[in-house]
């Protein structure tokens, strides 16, 4: 899958949310430019900035069983022949356990034509300043 191609800046986008939202690896590895010059930045971590080493991050991130949905809000694009660049909020819902925990991304991702098609070069995502709000999930069923 990994020579997926993708003819539009939001196809590759639309794959990275999939990839992100179901943890699928090799899906994720389609959407990224396999380039010396990719650039990768999670929330409150160190920068990334190979191929190989972007890869293994999100590996490490999927092998956690979580619950993730991603709701994409505020889509700001500029888009160039050969370049796209979306700025989103990413409106994450992750269920672990009995908690579940709302938080708000603001993520920048730029996406490159090449021969291969549209591939993301950069996802750099920072948390907002706006609290995340966590709940405990409790069953009250009637019967």
């Amino acid at each position: 899958m990994k020579n997926r191609r993708y003819n539009t800046p939001q196809e590759a986008e639309n794959a990275f949310y999939q990839a992100f939202e179901s943890a699928d690896l090799e899906l994720m590895k389609s959407v990224w430019a396999n380039d010396a010059h990719v650039e990768c930045i999670h929330p409150m971590s160190e920068r990334l900035n190979d191929a190989g080493t972007i890869e293994d991050s999100w590996r490490s991130m999927f092998q956690q069983p979580l619950g993730l949905a991603i709701q994409i809000h505020s889509t700001c694009s500029t888009i160039s022949d050969t370049l796209a660049v979306h700025v989103v909020d990413e409106h994450l819902t992750l269920v672990e356990g009995d908690k579940m925990q709302h938080s708000i991304i603001h993520a920048t991702n730029v996406y490159q034509l090449n021969d291969a098609g549209w591939k993301m070069i950069v996802h750099h995502a920072s948390p907002s300043a706006k609290p995340q709000q966590k709940h405990r999930i409790s069953s009250e069923a009637v019967h």
